[in-house]
């Protein structure tokens, strides 16, 4: 089962998530959000003769999530840069890594530096279809290793470490 949360608009990528799961034997495709994309990604589900592979849950409250990255075998943001836009942080990203999940990004904006140092994360080139089919496939085979620990980690997107960080910049700014 592969997940996606985030808003349906068009520069998050979910058209090539459908396309690459399309091409995945046994694979279902979970995508959680609302927006105005909505409809034309039913469009190319229904188009993909996919409607028993792909679910929309747009009904959701924050508080519900955890139940659903706990659901998925993989996480995937699929985003693409545009000429106004590209993926500034991704925080469904640190959220599936805080469920322990396997992820994969597109290559697109900070993505890469988000999920840098996290064992089971993987980069695609953003709007690779075929390139997005072989990292689902392959972090299949990603692990934690032994000495890993996930909440020294995530510690680098905790409220406590922003600020810190926040400070330490100011303070330099400021000599």
């Amino acid at each position: 089962i592969v997940g996606y949360v985030g808003r349906f608009v068009k520069e998050k990528g979910i058209d090539i998530l459908i396309k690459a799961i399309s091409k995945i034997q046994n694979c279902r495709l979970i995508l959680v959000s609302k927006g105005d994309y909505e409809k034309e990604l039913k469009k190319l589900t229904s188009y993909l003769k996919m409607e028993d592979r792909v679910y929309f849950f747009t009904k959701v409250v924050h508080k519900e999530l955890k139940s659903y990255y706990n659901s998925f075998d993989v996480f995937v943001l699929p985003s693409e840069t545009i000429s106004q836009w590209k993926e500034q942080y991704g925080r469904v990203l640190v959220e599936a890594m805080a469920c322990g999940l396997p992820v994969v990004g597109s290559s697109s904006g900070a993505i890469g530096e988000v999920i840098k140092g996290y064992p089971k994360a993987l980069i695609f080139r953003e709007g690779d279809v075929d390139d997005l089919v072989e990292k689902i496939k392959e972090v299949k085979k990603l692990e934690f290793p032994e000495n890993f620990n996930l909440d020294d980690f995530l510690y680098k997107f905790s409220v406590k470490n922003f600020v810190k960080e926040h400070i330490v910049f100011y303070k330099k700014l400021l000599k």
